[in-house]
């Protein structure tokens, strides 16, 4: 009964989180609420529900499970700029060239769809499995049949599949900020919980190489301004910058990336579940507020989320002193910062310019 009450609990704050994102954005169509606010409660919601549905790979260590499919291994991490700098340049040159557009924005469309689909399913499920009328439609199987694997399909899936679909129909239609922002937490949420670092130096590795992917991409070339503003889909997060915006009479939003919040994202998970494998007995460390492993390893956990919310903060400033599009959109210096330009000579007669 302990163990239910705390699970409980811990499923109601995940509820409680989803309701203050929900909540901010409903409150932007009735006043202006400033872009910092915004950002900072979705982006540390989004990592408060991600940090605590991955402590399931806790769960797998201590199992010893030979499930090593969604644990990120050395050749992970040294190939993912890589293979995102292929994306991204393939990208940048059909845009930039017009090279089959519009096949490419309906595949991208199609696949984000299925994404979504997906996504918000899983996350719908994974939450209302914590009731118990969850747990009974969850466990009423409407068919069961295993080919290369086991394929299960519950009322449970199949009521998050139709409320998913609803969500996605009326996004492809509309294009609405908040179901493309609703899709955002889900691919983040859904992402996050499906990632986990192998050795805390891999997540080093994938930083560097990241670094240096966002020197040349954002800065050296305009692909990445160029892909973001061309491809329509749930990409990044959209932040109405006044209450018209938001009611969908302007297109004036401010916008962070999906990747600004799953790449710190794979930190905070590994560090919440290597803090929970220092504990003797990791159900009472995940389950027993009590426990007084749980209060010392949150203690450097909320350091880390104080100073994640304060680099948060940290980017609407910057935007307020020059044009600033976040981690995945071009940088442009603030005109303080900038070399005062030579004034031209004019090299035009003395006569036509007392005629002019």
């Amino acid at each position: 009964l302990e163990q239910k009450g705390a699970i409980l609990s811990r499923g109601s704050l995940d509820i409680l989180a989803f309701a203050i994102i929900g909540g901010c954005m409903y409150m932007t169509t009735r006043q202006e609420i400033h872009i910092a606010i915004q950002l900072i409660v979705t982006s540390l919601a989004v990592l408060y529900i991600a940090c605590y549905k991955g402590l399931k790979f806790f769960t797998l260590q201590a199992e010893a499970t030979d499930d090593k499919s969604m644990v990120m291994s050395k050749n992970d991490a040294l190939y993912f700029p890589v293979i995102a700098s292929c994306v991204l340049g393939g990208l940048f040159v059909l845009y930039k060239f017009q090279i089959f557009v519009q096949e490419l924005n309906t595949f991208l469309l199609i696949y984000f769809a299925y994404l979504g689909l997906c996504g918000l399913k899983e996350v719908f499920a994974s939450h209302a499995k914590i009731f118990d009328l969850g747990n009974k439609m969850n466990q009423t199987l409407i068919f069961n049949f295993k080919l290369y694997f086991d394929i299960k399909f519950s009322i449970l899936d199949l009521v998050g599949y139709a409320l998913s679909g609803v969500a996605i129909y009326y996004y492809v239609i509309t294009k609405h900020w908040m179901l493309n922002n609703l899709l955002g937490v889900a691919f983040c949420i859904f992402g996050l919980e499906n990632m986990y670092l192998g050795k805390f130096v891999y997540g080093y590795i994938v930083m560097i190489g990241l670094f240096f992917y966002d020197i040349f991409w954002v800065f050296c070339t305009p692909a990445m301004v160029t892909v973001a503003k061309s491809v329509d889909g749930p990409i990044k997060f959209l932040f109405p910058k006044n209450v018209e915006t938001a009611l969908g009479n302007q297109s004036d939003f401010s916008m962070l990336g999906l990747g600004d919040i799953v790449i710190p994202g794979i930190f905070f998970i590994y560090i919440k579940n290597q803090h929970h494998s220092l504990d003797l007995c990791w159900e009472s460390a995940l389950l027993c507020p009590q426990c007084s492993g749980w209060k010392n390893h949150n203690q450097l956990f909320s350091i880390w989320f104080l100073a994640f919310s304060f680099q948060l903060d940290c980017w609407p400033q910057q935007k307020e002193s020059g044009k600033h599009f976040g981690n995945g959109m071009r940088r442009r210096k603030p005109e303080s910062y900038q070399l005062p330009k030579k004034p031209r000579k004019n090299k035009q007669p003395k006569q036509l310019i007392q005629k002019t």
